[in-house]
């Protein structure tokens, strides 16, 4: 039975007529469609800073962090000298009540009664042996007493020394000791005060 159509005949396109998308609305869509790509690609959102505006916002930050990390650094060493000077503060004041502020002894009351027993001559000698005592052991006592009071003075000053040191420390850094009254630093404290931020690079 003969073919209706010749073998080499385009092959016919049985979809209604209204059902084929016209070609010239395809060629737009493709072309909608990469003009929003390149758009898309080329074109940042409205408010997105430029390149340059970015750059320049995190060279700031970087200065910023830079600039908190030094000064966290100098806070640090401020205060590891403040407690350097409380220590040595605390160290003179030991030093100075270690040392006894005991007067001397008094040498023994001259016995009138047990120098009876001697001679004349013994009794002479060994009041005079008795008066030269005394008086050694009166200017030996002046400058004990002497000795007592600048030892006194020295340990005051070394109290107030160290209680203006502790004030200035509480001052500082509120929380740095166990109690108001206190010279005991508070371990985690000191380790929260001492850690700084890293610098950028």
């Amino acid at each position: 039975m003969p073919l209706p159509f010749p073998p080499s005949a385009p092959a016919f396109d049985a979809r209604p007529l209204r059902s084929r998308p016209p070609r010239w609305s395809l060629l737009i869509s493709l072309g909608l469609l990469a003009s929003c790509a390149l758009g898309c690609r080329t074109t940042p959102p409205p408010g997105t800073p430029s390149p340059a505006a970015q750059a320049e916002a995190l060279r700031e930050q970087n200065r910023q962090q830079e600039l908190a990390a030094r000064q966290c650094r100098k806070r640090r060493q401020e205060l590891q000298q403040d407690l350097a000077e409380l220590r040595r503060a605390e160290a003179v004041l030991a030093e100075e009540r270690a040392v006894p502020l005991s007067p001397l002894p008094a040498p023994p009351i001259w016995d009138e009664s047990a120098e009876q027993r001697f001679s004349k001559v013994d009794q002479q000698l060994d009041r005079q042996r008795y008066e030269q005592e005394l008086a050694a052991w009166k200017q030996l006592r002046a400058e004990r007493r002497a000795e007592i009071d600048q030892q006194r003075l020295r340990l005051t000053q070394a109290q107030q020394r160290l209680d203006r040191q502790a004030q200035r420390l509480q001052k500082r850094y509120p929380g740095l000791f166990t109690g108001p009254t206190s010279i005991e630093v508070k371990p985690q404290e000191l380790e929260r005060l001492n850690r700084c931020p890293a610098t950028p690079a």
